[in-house]
Order: structure tokens, then C-alpha cells, then sequence
């Protein structure tokens, strides 16, 4: 959209990961590799270019401040500044408020998606993936700890919401389904544009709201039902009251946990 600007890095971690660190670390280093790529691209005229390039000198220097993480948003008169943040859902109450303190007019977005499959990609995405191997090399007690510890957690949606409303008011969150994502892309990102305040997005393509990002089918595999079982029942009652709340497609998602539960009861 060209009213909104992102940083060139998606996941920047700050009020989780980096808050207080100092120069150098670990996710600092993780941006490194990019940085020059990015001076290439802005030499070659990109749109953007010269812009990107002098975030990544921001956000390579310095130790993480609230100060610096405010100098990561660049003044461009008329368009939204935003980041892509999904591991924020699961801060602390004292973390949003804090987040909030720094920025109170901030607009959300969160979008959710059937949470036993949202909650095994994670196990996917943190094992399989990055690993580079299958799930069944890996012992049950590893898969079970990433369950609990961040399957669960970013599945939790009733709770995830609770949290967030708590602190900055309802109608500055705006909440989406996958679901919805996927019958009509147009209408669910035209919706997410509005609510920042960038309005309509003026020219989406086909083939771009059909590309397929972030892809982890190359190690995807069904969830074994052991596993499907102990997703089910974790998930049961925060399902249920977000179910309670949407009806849609949360309705579905406690139905599949109820035939689950049911069937290995």
C-alpha cells in the first residue's frame, strides 16, 4: 500500500527480546546479513531504498531503548507507520501497558486462525523447519514442551484479546479470520488498510494475494492424535468463549475440539 511503510526487517522483538539489551545481540546480529543487500537495492533506485537503509543504520546502532525503538519510526508526512509483530500477542499485561505508554494512539490488528492447526504450525515452524528435519526425529517430550510453552500461549485467542483490551481500547483492535482471509483477500486486507487509516488499498494483484509467504508445507505432517488430543484439550475453554463471543468460524473450531475429545475419550 503505498500510505503505509513497514521496516524492512518483519519481526523486530523488541518489547519481548530486546528490551534493555545492548548493542550486539543476538537479534541484532540476526538483521547483519541484510543490511548491505539493502544499500544494493537503494543504489539500484527501489522505492523506498534510501529510507530502508537508514532504518538498518538505526536499528544496528545503539543499545534497546524505548528511545530507540521510537527513532525506528520514520517521519513520512501522510503515510502509516507500522510493524508485524505476531509474538506480541502473548506479552504480559504490564508489557502492553507499557507499549501503550509509548504509543497510545496505536491501531491493532490480530488475526486468528484454527488454533490446534495455528498451535502445531508453531511446533512446525520452531522444529521441522528450523532444524531442517522431520517431527519424527524429535522425542515426544520436545514437542510437547513447544507445545506448552508457545503453541498454546499464541492459540489462546479469548485470553490474547482479554489482555489487549484491557489496555488500549476495543476499537483500535481490529480482529480477523483466516477464514475470511481466505474466501476474499481483497475485502480482508481492504479492511485491515482502513483500520490503520491508510484507506483502500489502490491496486491489488492476483497473483500476490494468492502467493503464498512464510510457506512451511515443505515439513508439514498431520498431527499425530496424541498430540491432537493434548492441543484439544489446552484449547477447550479459551475456544469456547471466543466461540461464545464470534460465533463464524471460532464456532467451527470448538467443534472440531468437542469431535476430538469425543473421539478419544
Amino acid at each position: 500500500h503505498p500510505g503505509i511503510w513497514l521496516p524492512p526487517k518483519k519481526e523486530i522483538y523488541y518489547f519481548n527480546k530486546q528490551r534493555g539489551r545492548g548493542f550486539g545481540n543476538a537479534r541484532h546480529r540476526e538483521y547483519l546479513p541484510d543490511f548491505l543487500p539493502s544499500v544494493g537495492r537503494a543504489l539500484r533506485g527501489a522505492p523506498d531504498g534510501w529510507t530502508d537503509v537508514a532504518w538498518g543504520v538505526r536499528y544496528l546502532l545503539g543499545p534497546r531503548t524505548d528511545r530507540w525503538f521510537l527513532s525506528l519510526s520514520p517521519r513520512l508526512p501522510g503515510r502509516v507507520i507500522g510493524q508485524v509483530e505476531p509474538t506480541y500477542a502473548t506479552l504480559g499485561e504490564p508489557v502492553v501497558r507499557q507499549l501503550h505508554e509509548l504509543l497510545p494512539d496505536l491501531k491493532l490488528f490480530f488475526v486468528m486462525r484454527d488454533p490446534i492447526d495455528r498451535a502445531w504450525s508453531t511446533v512446525t515452524k520452531q522444529l521441522a523447519r528450523f532444524h531442517d528435519r522431520s517431527l519424527e526425529e524429535f522425542p515426544d517430550e520436545r514437542i510437547l514442551d513447544k507445545i506448552v510453552r508457545q503453541g498454546v500461549p499464541m492459540s489462546s485467542y479469548f485470553e490474547i484479546l482479554a489482555r489487549w483490551e484491557s489496555v488500549f481500547p476495543p476499537e483500535r483492535i481490529q480482529t480477523l479470520f483466516y477464514e475470511q482471509i481466505l474466501a476474499d483477500p481483497a475485502r480482508a486486507i481492504d479492511a485491515l488498510c482502513v483500520h490503520v487509516g491508510a484507506g483502500p488499498h489502490p491496486a491489488l494483484h492476483a497473483e500476490t494475494l494468492h502467493r503464498r509467504v512464510n510457506d512451511t508445507l515443505a515439513h508439514r505432517s498431520e498431527i499425530p492424535p496424541r498430540f491432537e488430543r493434548e492441543l484439544a484439550e489446552r484449547l477447550a475453554a479459551s475456544t469456547g468463549r471466543l466461540a461464545h463471543r464470534f460465533g463464524g468460524p471460532a464456532e467451527r473450531w470448538q467443534a472440531r475440539i468437542e469431535a476430538v475429545l469425543q473421539r478419544s475419550g
